[in-house]
Order: C-alpha cells, then sequence, then structure tokens
C-alpha cells in the first residue's frame, strides 16, 4: 500500500547551474533526470532532503524510492512504499502472473505509481532504483499535464536505468577477458565472424561478445561503445565494435567522429568500432550486412533437406489462407540478377513453394550450418572477410 505524507513548502524553481554573483546572469535547471553516476545526484537530492523528506519525518537513508507531488498551493504530497509497474516491451514469451526478470523486459515507457492522482501544473520530483542503480527525476517547471504526461517520463529514466544494468554487465564481461574483445550487433555477426577467423586468420585470438536478445541491434551496440568508453571502468584490453553498413544514419555517425584513420574509429580508453569494409563482389555504396561477405552462390547453399537462404527477387509475396499474414512464394523469373541480391526479410516458416511446403532457413540456422561446416557448408568461401580482419589488427597494433 502506497504511504502518503503532505507537508507545505515555499517556491521550489529549480537549481543553479553554477555560483552567480550580485547582479550577475544566474542560470537555472528547472528540469532533468540523472542516475547516481552523475555527481549531482547526490548534491541535488542533499539539497532537496532537508525541503522535502525531513519536514514529513521521512529518512531519506532508508529510502530507496520516493515520489513528491508540489502543487500550485505549495501542498506537498510525498509518496513512499509503493510497488511500482513498469510498462516495457518483452523479450521472448511470457506468461500471464509469472515473475518476470529484468533481462525479460527492454524499451520501458512507463513507470507507474499506484494511488497516486497527478494535477495538471504539478511540480515533481522522484527517485527510482532498479537493481542496485539509482536515478532522479524533477521538473519545477510546472508543465506537467497530467498522470499519463508524469508516468511517461519517469519511464525514460527507469529504460535508462535498465540499459545500464546491461551495459554494466557487458562491462563486466569485458574485464573478464584478456583477449581483444569483439562485439556485434547480433549472435549470428559472432558465429560467421568467428568461424571465418579460423580460414582466413587463425593465428588472431579474438574474445566475442554474444548479446542476448535485449541487447542486440545497431542501437544498442552505440550506446555500449559510449557506456565503455565514457561511463565504465578503464579498460586494459581493446573492445571492438563491429557495425553493418546498411543503416545510414549509423554509418553517418560513425564516419563523422574523429579518428586517426578511414577505417576506424577511436572512442576513447581503448574502445573502437569499424564499419563492415564492402568486399569487391558487392557495389562499393552498397550497405552491407555480415551475409554480404559471403559470394551469393554460397549464401544459396541448401541443408540436408534441400532448405535455404532466398533473395528478394526469388520470392512472390502472396496473402495467406491462416490469416496470419502473407506467405512468401519461390518462383522464377527472366530478369536479370540484380549485382546486389537482397536476402529476403521474410521468415523461414513463411517461405514455401507451390505446394506450400516451407523451402527456406532462417539467418540463425544458416550461421550455425555455417559455423558446424555440415555438409554443402564445408566449403565456404570466406574471402570477403579478409578486409575486416586487416582492420581488426591495425587496431590490435595500436599503442
Amino acid at each position: 500500500m502506497t504511504e502518503r505524507s503532505s507537508i507545505r513548502v515555499g517556491n521550489i524553481d529549480g537549481f543553479l547551474a553554477r555560483a552567480a554573483l550580485p547582479g550577475g546572469k544566474a542560470e537555472m535547471i528547472t528540469s532533468a533526470m540523472v542516475t547516481a553516476d552523475d555527481s549531482r545526484f547526490y548534491l541535488w537530492l542533499n539539497a532537496l532532503e532537508p525541503i522535502l523528506l525531513a519536514p514529513a519525518g521521512i529518512a531519506g537513508d532508508g529510502l530507496t524510492r520516493f515520489l513528491a507531488l508540489i502543487h500550485a498551493d505549495n501542498e506537498a504530497e510525498i509518496f513512499t512504499d509503493y510497488h511500482p509497474t513498469v510498462t516495457g516491451r518483452a523479450v521472448g514469451n511470457i506468461t500471464a502472473g509469472e515473475q518476470v526478470a529484468v533481462a525479460q523486459v527492454r524499451d520501458i515507457t512507463r513507470y507507474e505509481i499506484p494511488d497516486v492522482n497527478v494535477r495538471p501544473g504539478d511540480k515533481a520530483v522522484c527517485v527510482i532504483k532498479s537493481g542496485w542503480r539509482f536515478g532522479l527525476f524533477f521538473d519545477f517547471t510546472g508543465k506537467i499535464k497530467d498522470s499519463d504526461h508524469l508516468w511517461s517520463l519517469l519511464g525514460e529514466l527507469s529504460n535508462i536505468l535498465h540499459l545500464r544494468r546491461d551495459l554494466q554487465a557487458l562491462q563486466d564481461a569485458a574485464d573478464l577477458e584478456s583477449r581483444p574483445y569483439v562485439m556485434t550487433e547480433g549472435k549470428t555477426d559472432e558465429m560467421h565472424i568467428a568461424a571465418a577467423r579460423k580460414r582466413v586468420a587463425p593465428a588472431l585470438d579474438l574474445g566475442f561478445y554474444t548479446p542476448d536478445d535485449h541487447m542486440r541491434g545497431n542501437d544498442r551496440l552505440l550506446q555500449a561503445c559510449e557506456f565503455m568508453a565514457y561511463g565504465g571502468r578503464p579498460n586494459d584490453n581493446k573492445i571492438i565494435a563491429v557495425f553493418d553498413s546498411d543503416v545510414e544514419k549509423v554509418v553517418r555517425k560513425l564516419r563523422s567522429m574523429n579518428s586517426n584513420s578511414a577505417r576506424f574509429q577511436s572512442w576513447g580508453n581503448n574502445v573502437f568500432s569499424l564499419i563492415l569494409p564492402t568486399p569487391q563482389h558487392r557495389p562499393p555504396d552498397a550497405g552491407i550486412c555480415i551475409e554480404d561477405l559471403y559470394i551469393d552462390a554460397d549464401l544459396a547453399k541448401s541443408d540436408d533437406q534441400g532448405r535455404r537462404l532466398y533473395f528478394e527477387d526469388e520470392l512472390e509475396r502472396r496473402p495467406a489462407a491462416d490469416g496470419n499474414g502473407p506467405i512468401y512464394v519461390t518462383r522464377s523469373t527472366n530478369q536479370p540478377i540484380p549485382r546486389h541480391r537482397q536476402l529476403a526479410r521474410a521468415r523461414a516458416e513463411r517461405t514455401v513453394n507451390e505446394a506450400g511446403e516451407q523451402v527456406a532457413i532462417s539467418k540463425g540456422r544458416f550461421a550455425e550450418l555455417v559455423r558446424d561446416g555440415r555438409g554443402q557448408f564445408s566449403e565456404m568461401d570466406f574471402s570477403g572477410f579478409t578486409e575486416l580482419f586487416d582492420i581488426i589488427e591495425e587496431i590490435i597494433d595500436i599503442h
């Protein structure tokens, strides 16, 4: 049950950003959200405790979370001992009523505190705890619209804390690795690079981070670079992030960074990144992912059941009788084969022949077959990975 206390307070408009002399310009911070990694967290919280908590008889030392709402009439309601409801995106299947682990939720959008009524124009202060991490939110502008508005703002801070827990776990894993540590956007990327290394650069000893579902993608990899360069501990070994080149905004961001090399980026603190180099069998301006380092003939190899990856130009989209979205039917075409064929994005189980039989494998299954060297996949052309390993070796040689 949410505990509520009520006190009267004076006007609180914000915090001075820096000291100001009489008659001088004063810059005020009226809203912010920070984590305990920011030194201002303690500065601001220590200033707020005697104003909001002590007058209500609440000891700050024993709190892990609280919400203070300051109404227009300067009445302040202090809420403690509550169990918030967090809304995010599920990773995998979650059954109603089951206990949810931190790793099963990502992209938090809402942090709701029960039995609280937010009035339009309220000022708010809130401390959030996620694992052993704390965050502070305040807004003294009087622009909070209603409860939904505040819960979404607190959701942003909760998501930051949630992500930092994952990033700290990544930092901890890197600290245990003595070899150059390679991070990728997805787990199949690591599988392909590891398989190619055995054939192309067997003397190159690398450690790999295999991302969980909630840590996949280019956004998460960028956040990992930023955290390990600026917010993590000193890195004794090289951390190397490998990005696909098929997302233009990511490529622009990386290429805009100041670096002594055109082939990679240096973030500081032994953190580096690189964009997958385009192999000779792809157009120079093609945005590529890891599978594009293989030649098309290898991408079209089949497993022992005759199933394989398909290209976009090989499939025809059709409505499905089961009502579960479209199916993709294999077709023959007289059109010229594109120089850079795009792998189909259709799910393997929705890719069929005219008889309705599934004929495709997933990218994950393709990666497993390459890694294990099964059947036709025992002979793969890994030459498209050569420049990638050249860049990694160049980074490793930096002193």
